[in-house]
C-alpha cells in the first residue's frame, strides 16, 4: 500500500513548530484566504498551546493542534501595531513577543488551564 507524503507529514512529530502553515494549524487560516496577517506561530515546549502573531497587534493563543476553521482562541493585545515574532521560554512559563513598529519587546507570564 503506498502512502501518500501529505499523510506522512501529518503524523510527523516536530520538535518545535513554528510554520505559519501545515496541517496542524490549518484552522488559523479562514476558508478560501490566504495567511496573511499571520506573521509568527510558536508550539510550547508541552505541545499543547500554540501562540500566533499578527498584523493587528494581537497574540492570539489556541490548543494545539488547531487543525480546524473556527478553533476557539484566546486574544490579548499590547503592542500598538504588528507583532513581528513570538517564541515560549525553555519551560513554557513566559511567551516573548517583539513589536515591529512599536520596538517593544513584552515578557507575557503563560499560565496553563
Amino acid at each position: 500500500e503506498q502512502v501518500g507524503a501529505e499523510d506522512v507529514l501529518a503524523r510527523a512529530e516536530w520538535h518545535t513548530w513554528t510554520c505559519v502553515s501545515g496541517w496542524s494549524v490549518q484552522g488559523l487560516i479562514p476558508k478560501m484566504a490566504e495567511p496573511s496577517g499571520i506573521n509568527a506561530v510558536a508550539r510550547s515546549h508541552r505541545r499543547d498551546v500554540l501562540a500566533v502573531a499578527n498584523d493587528f497587534g494581537l497574540v492570539r493563543l489556541y490548543r494545539y493542534p488547531c487543525p480546524y476553521v473556527g478553533s476557539k482562541h484566546k486574544r490579548y493585545a499590547g503592542h500598538s501595531s504588528l507583532v513581528a515574532n513570538c517564541r515560549f521560554t525553555f519551560n513554557d512559563k513566559y511567551l516573548i513577543t517583539v513589536g515591529a513598529k512599536d520596538r517593544a519587546i513584552m515578557q507575557w507570564e503563560h499560565i496553563s488551564d
